[in-house]
């Protein structure tokens, strides 16, 4: 058999060297949004937000689009000259300086560029998707109201705190440095903002120059520790209770609120944010170890506090929310003397709870409230919960009394769960369902199994929301543990204090 030769073969090996200049590249267009680290790294970006996909897989910060390249942040440095002078100053380009290792040099205020870029693209958006008591599109806020603060570290920690989270939900993580792919550059910027605030903190708070509160107020004080109380607590870290409690020692030593100074309208708006987490945390906490700061403020000025206008996070009624403030004081009452001295008080209560009308809300209501089904609905939800709140905490399931003002138990928590679930299919009323939730879930311990996996259901629902911050979680752990042990009174399910809307 004649051998097959070189030439007739079909897979002739060439010779000699490869002309490389006749390989042609195939030619694609370069984006420009994609994220910093993929563009270090030369590889094409997903853009998937908050975090790439190249970056959870290869386990890299994600450095987040190009946002001082954006026509966006540009214009955002023209019109803020008196805000960011040192941004105006040197303006963001294209080309940046690099290091001895070819990585891009940070310019200066990077952060705050990026912080408020990061609200204005998810965090104020979904919260106005989720707004319940919306009348129309949200009107921009002048970073007039922002003078001094923009660029604190605390501001900073707390919108790092807020995208730690988000990453947290997209990935369906705990929020653990070690199980959050792409976010250890987030926690060591977080950390090391909130060692440099606590320093300045302690420094201008010792450091006075003048009359206490104006130094106070000129520094932004109160704000601050908002903040570094918010972004500790979301994030589920220990010391933001004490964070909380120096934020009452302040308002306290100084009068608040009956001397409540107006020309700050950041420090009402988180006056009123912190009082509401004072009185639904107390509601959620054993009588021994609720905050007692919230108690100096009489119930009239806490609820004139609420009551301005409305308050999304937590859309109760006026009316309502002061009976919560009212049970939580009645409480301490409770606790120290038999169930008979309350009753009086206790039937002066419900009869208010009684007499709001859902349907009339809108007409009667001091701000102005939209003509939707979800703000009746939620306005009933929130009627009986307040109402079963007063009854569980108090102990009245189980008083006599001649002519009871307060509900059934068992009628009441059946119709708060129907509407309940009618309210969960509606994405505008899904979040602010889990202080409801909590009521209810107390109210069905002792009951069939069904309706406990059915509050369970209800609060993973709610969890799932990215706005939800692990509060929902929280619940769901305190009610699973109260369950199993066959009690039914309010004050066997909860223990500490903690935030809850």
């Amino acid at each position: 058999m004649a051998k097959l030769t070189s030439g007739d073969s079909d897979e002739t090996p060439r010779k000699g060297p490869v002309d490389e200049s006749k390989r042609v590249k195939r030619w694609a267009p370069r984006g420009k949004t994609g994220c910093g680290t993929c563009r270090r790294r030369k590889v094409r970006c997903d853009e998937t937000k908050p975090i790439c996909d190249n970056c959870v897989a290869t386990r890299r910060y994600c450095a987040g689009p190009y946002y001082q390249d954006s026509a966006q942040a540009k214009e955002m440095l023209k019109t803020w000259p008196a805000t960011f002078a040192r941004l105006s100053s040197s303006p963001p380009a294209s080309t940046r300086p690099t290091n001895y290792r070819g990585w891009e040099i940070v310019p200066d205020g990077w952060d705050i560029v990026e912080a408020f870029e990061y609200l204005g693209l998810y965090t104020i958006p979904h919260a106005v998707e989720m707004n319940a008591l919306a009348t129309g599109p949200p009107k921009p806020v002048t970073l007039a109201a922002y003078p001094g603060a923009v660029n604190s570290d605390s501001f900073l920690a707390r919108v790092l705190a807020d995208r730690i989270v988000w990453v947290s939900c997209c990935q369906r993580a705990a929020l653990v440095p070690n199980k959050l792919h792409g976010t250890y550059d987030l926690w060591f910027k977080f950390y090391d903002l909130i060692q440099k605030h606590l320093r300045q903190l302690n420094y201008d708070l010792t450091h006075v120059k003048g009359d206490f509160l104006q130094h106070l107020m000129k520094n932004r004080i109160f704000e601050r520790i908002c903040d570094l109380m918010e972004a500790e607590h979301i994030l589920s870290m220990p010391g933001w209770r004490a964070h909380f409690d120096g934020y009452f020692a302040l308002l306290n030593m100084f009068g608040i609120p009956k001397n409540i100074p107006t020309e700050n309208p950041v420090f009402i708006e988180m006056l009123r944010s912190m009082t509401v987490y004072a009185v639904l945390g107390n509601s959620v906490t054993r009588v021994n170890k609720q905050l007692c700061s919230i108690y100096g403020f009489n119930d009239a000025e806490v609820v004139k506090i609420f009551g301005e206008k409305g308050f999304p996070p937590f859309p109760c009624p006026k009316p309502l929310f002061a009976g919560i403030v009212a049970i939580n004081r009645l409480r301490l009452v409770a606790a120290t003397c038999k169930i008979g001295v309350i009753l009086p008080e206790a039937n002066v209560i419900f009869a208010q709870i009684n007499a709001f009308d859902p349907e009339t809300w809108r007409e009667t209501a001091e701000y102005e409230i939209p003509a939707t089904p979800e703000v009746v609905l939620v306005a009933r939800i929130f009627q009986l919960a307040v109402s079963l709140y007063g009854v569980l905490s108090l102990g009245l399931e189980y008083a006599h009394a001649s002519a009871p003002s307060w509900p059934d138990k068992t009628t009441a928590t059946a119709e708060m769960i129907r509407l309940m679930q009618k309210a969960l299919t509606m994405p505008k009323c899904r979040s602010v369902m889990t202080w409801p939730s909590a009521v209810a879930g107390v109210a069905v311990a002792g009951g069939p199994a069904a309706s406990r996996d059915l509050i369970l259901q209800m609060l993973m629902l709610i969890d799932s929301d990215v706005l939800a911050y692990g509060i929902a979680a929280h619940t769901i752990d305190a009610l699973q543990a109260f369950w199993p042990t066959k009690k039914t009174g309010w004050e066997d399910c909860w223990n500490n204090f903690y935030l809850l809307w």
